[in-house]
């Protein structure tokens, strides 16, 4: 049997013995106030705490591929709105706005900071 330190309801860490746990919980939250507490984990309970973690780090990657979706939405409208002033505009004008757009792009995609039009 293994034993766990729970915090608020969740498990944390899972132990060899009950002595373990204990020590844990004391070198770890010492006098912090915190509600915790040593339990028997049962197979059950080490399988939840498996799925709550895989749940967590799936919300995470979908919320990171959701940003990544709307930045490249934004990036092809903008090359669309270039590729729109390049045959529409006055030949010198369309180039120099198109520069300076392609240039604000190539600064995203690199991280860095745009300037506004």
């Amino acid at each position: 049997m293994r034993y766990g330190i729970k915090l608020d309801g969740v498990l944390e860490e899972t132990y060899d013995t009950p002595e373990e746990a204990y020590y844990a919980v004391r070198f770890r939250y010492g006098d912090t106030g915190l509600f915790y507490e040593v339990v028997a984990v049962t197979s059950l309970d080490e399988k939840l705490c498996k799925m709550q973690e895989e749940l967590e780090a799936y919300r995470k990657r979908e919320l990171n591929l959701e940003a990544y979706r709307k930045r490249e939405l934004n990036l092809l409208i903008a090359l669309m709105g270039i590729k729109k002033e390049l045959a529409w505009g006055d030949a010198e004008n369309a180039v120099s706005k198109a520069t300076y757009r392609i240039e604000n792009i190539i600064r995203e995609l690199q991280g860095g900071e745009t300037e506004d039009e």
